[in-house]
């Protein structure tokens, strides 16, 4: 498969498939105790040394408003298609993967170790360097031929934690109430709102799914690590272990300073080790008047033809009606579906596009925007297959667009399902008599003040959100029954606002099959009829040039934005997390959608 590679500055989401690369290599102090791992495998062709430094929060799109480089995010696809060309280089014998401080989840971890997994049936050997060892970067690397620590380093992996906060109280205190009606026994994004502890379906939901990614990442580092089960978890439940306690435990192969690695491995294949990625060579040089022509008017070349083109669709981030707000410098993710529909729109007129792989990161969020990008797809579907890929989170609005593809692909550790919706409003009355504000209403209706945060609803405005988020629950579970092609009932018993791991969500029906970014790209392969080493991979919404953006008339989604986040810097660092989930809920609910399709909690699994 080829894999197209955009500019640094305007690339937007370029994935490839997950072909990591590593052979026979591995001695370290006190090392070698997997060294049998490797006998049996042809070494190398190659010498040549490529280096891989994993650091940053990982994401699955870039940022198109950094045209200097300034994020410091690291783009998955990017990570894997250039461990892919480096796989299929002839002349590269050894990878290293320098893994520092990334910010990642199980899932997208799951993608590395797969690719590690692949890489050395390639005759590659994997070398990975850890300065601080977590659950993800040691389910990423456990498969490697060589595991090293830094000698100062750890292990911090104390286990799976979910916490939830709750914010009853302190919005009593300031004249804050949340108004909300559920459908769905397990439906508890708005519980943090509204309650002061988690109900008992809650709990039941979140308990199962902590345990079962708790068992998929302690048989997953077991079976890479040719470990036993009970030995992992109990490494798992002391927490914190010292680079010498890890590989005693033989969750390491060996401890070593990554310079001497470096100098080590040069002396070794005679070959100096050279950065692959992140590419320098990405950014334009900024030196001369030339270089800042290049950076506002390139654009990625079109590829070659004589390949199958498949589309890589990315959805990340909560999902909203409008466009994205067009800043330069901003941050965070989201899926805008006049965005998202655009691209939609563009992949559908290009006929060269034989399949779509759609790969999700989302929680959800407005219910309407999630039913309009559902029917794009589904037309979309209609003249070539829709291969849904599913990261860390593809849960509610982001399960209830991935049920338009004719395949769904999760990892086991994949957060998703939460099929059911809230809506409401946040009230305000008791904040405005704290402040002295009066309100004087004039009005014509019955129901004229049902999005009014002056007052709670009546009687009559209940009944009349009630019927609407009912209706819309009956919808998003119909459009599940359609997909999956199981019946209303089948759907309903396995929805109810429950949140799913991967693994349990294909035992109920809601997945096809598990893996991750590469199974669903060699799926879309086939169904186009072609392999994945004829596929030429293209990022779709299409990377713009800098001039392009600048010129693009700002827009911002509708309906007005809370003023706190500004505050969290304030705020220490886990209670600023806290108060920013549950200010994007605030928003969402003063923005006045009318109903969400929102996964209650965001797990932070480190």
């Amino acid at each position: 498969m080829k894999v197209r590679h955009g500019d640094r500055g305007v690339r937007h989401g370029l994935v490839a498939v997950l072909v990591l690369l590593f052979a026979p290599w591995a001695e370290a102090r006190q090392a070698p105790a997997h060294s049998a791992r490797v006998a049996s495998r042809t070494p190398p062709v190659g010498k040549a040394v490529r280096v891989f430094r994993i650091d940053g929060p990982v994401t699955e799109a870039s940022n198109p408003w950094d045209p200097f480089g300034f994020d410091d995010s690291l783009v998955l696809g990017e990570l894997l298609a250039s461990l892919d060309e480096a796989a299929r280089d002839p002349a590269v014998g050894t990878l290293v993967l320098d893994v520092r401080s990334p910010g990642w989840g199980l899932a997208q971890a799951s993608d590395v170790a797969a690719a590690v997994r692949h890489a050395r049936t390639q005759g590659k050997a994997v070398v990975a360097h850890v300065v601080d060892l977590s659950s993800p970067t040691l389910l990423a690397v456990a498969g490697a031929d060589s595991v090293l620590l830094t000698p100062e380093g750890r292990m911090m992996a104390p286990g799976l934690r979910a916490e939830v906060t709750f914010f009853k109280d302190l919005m009593e205190t300031v004249g804050l109430e949340a108004d909300i009606e559920t459908v769905g026994r397990f439906k508890s994004a708005a519980e943090p709102l509204t309650r002061r502890d988690m109900s008992e379906p809650a709990r039941e939901a979140l308990d199962a799914l902590v345990g079962s990614l708790w068992q998929s990442l302690i048989s997953d580092v077991a079976e890479a690590r040719h470990l036993e089960r009970a030995k992992v978890e109990a490494a798992f439940d002391e927490g914190l272990l010292t680079a010498e306690a890890a590989r005693e435990r033989g969750l390491v192969d060996g401890l070593e300073y990554r310079s001497d690695l470096l100098e080590r491995l040069q002396q070794t294949t005679g070959s100096k080790p050279t950065l692959a990625f992140p590419d320098a060579r990405a950014l334009p040089d900024m030196s001369s008047l030339f270089g800042l022509i290049e950076l506002l008017t390139r654009s990625p070349e079109r590829p070659p033809a004589g390949h199958r083109r498949v589309a890589l669709l990315v959805a990340e981030g909560p999902i909203q009606m409008g466009r994205a707000a067009d800043e330069l410098f901003a941050s965070g993710s989201v899926v805008a579906a006049d965005d998202l529909l655009e691209a939609i729109q563009a992949i559908a007129r290009d006929d060269s596009i034989g399949a779509v792989v759609l790969r999700i990161d989302s929680p959800g969020g407005s219910a309407l925007a999630s039913d309009l990008i559902w029917r794009a797809l589904v037309r979309l579907g209609e003249t070539r297959p829709v291969v849904a890929s599913l990261s860390g989170t593809a849960a509610s609005g982001g399960y209830y667009i991935a049920s338009a593809a004719k395949e769904i692909i999760a990892q086991p550790t994949t957060v998703t399902g939460s099929i059911g919706v809230f809506g409401g409003k946040l009230v305000m009355g008791g904040l405005y008599d704290k402040l002295g504000l009066g309100t004087v209403v004039i009005s014509r209706g019955k129901n004229a003040g049902l999005l009014s945060s002056r007052a709670r609803f009546s009687d009559s405005e209940r009944e009349v959100m009630r019927t609407t988020i009912h209706a819309t629950y009956d919808t998003f579970v119909n459009r599940v029954a359609k997909g999956r092609r199981m019946s209303y009932d089948a759907v309903d018993r396995v929805a109810q606002g429950r949140v799913w791991s991967g693994r349990d969500a294909q035992a109920h029906g809601l997945v096809d099959e598990l893996g991750g970014l590469d199974v669903a790209i060699a799926r879309a392969a086939h169904l186009a009829g072609t392999t994945p080493d004829d596929v030429e991979l293209v990022p779709f919404p299409a990377p713009k040039s800098l001039l392009e953006m600048l010129q693009a008339r700002s827009a911002s989604l509708r309906g007005p934005s809370l003023d706190l986040k500004q505050a969290l810097g304030a705020l220490p660092g886990s209670l600023a997390l806290d108060v920013l989930r549950a200010t994007t809920l605030m928003e969402a609910l003063l923005a006045q959608e009318p109903v969400l399709a929102m996964l209650p909690y965001r797990l932070e699994l480190r």
